[in-house]
């Protein structure tokens, strides 16, 4: 009894952790860079209902006019999609700065530094070399 219990216990922690999306995680000062890349940025298992988010801040000092930007890769709750920088004034830029959010929850890593995954596009493409090949085989 208890080892059909632990196993069954075993098996629902694998389809959950399976089943849930992959996001990256980056919060540092150089999440800008593909974080592939980038040894600051973690792979991570999102919460049930959570997508990948990616959010760029940027602003600029009104005492020196130095600019700064920010990328910022995680999990996300409530990700609302925003693009302040359609409609960015400079006095916005200079007081409070401007936000650009992307969500997803198409594939896991959307969040990346592109939107198009390489190791997705070779498997994709190497599924359907093998699916011709054994179809014309049989």
């Amino acid at each position: 009894m208890n080892f059909s219990y632990s196993l069954s216990l075993i098996i629902i922690c694998l389809v959950e952790l399976c089943g849930s999306l992959v996001c990256w995680h980056c919060i540092a000062d150089n999440c800008d860079t593909n974080p592939e890349d980038n040894h600051k940025a973690e792979q991570r298992h999102c919460m049930e209902g959570q997508v990948c988010q990616k959010v760029v801040f940027g602003m600029q000092s009104d005492v020196d006019d130095t600019k700064y930007k920010s990328i910022v890769r995680s999990c996300s709750e409530d990700c609302i999609p925003q693009n302040d920088y359609l409609n960015c004034s400079n006095d916005r830029y200079i007081t409070r700065g401007c936000v650009k959010r992307a969500c997803c929850s198409d594939s896991d890593l959307c969040n990346g530094h592109s939107s198009i995954r390489f190791d997705f596009l070779i498997t994709s493409i190497s599924s359907l070399i093998i699916g011709i090949f054994l179809y014309w085989s049989s």
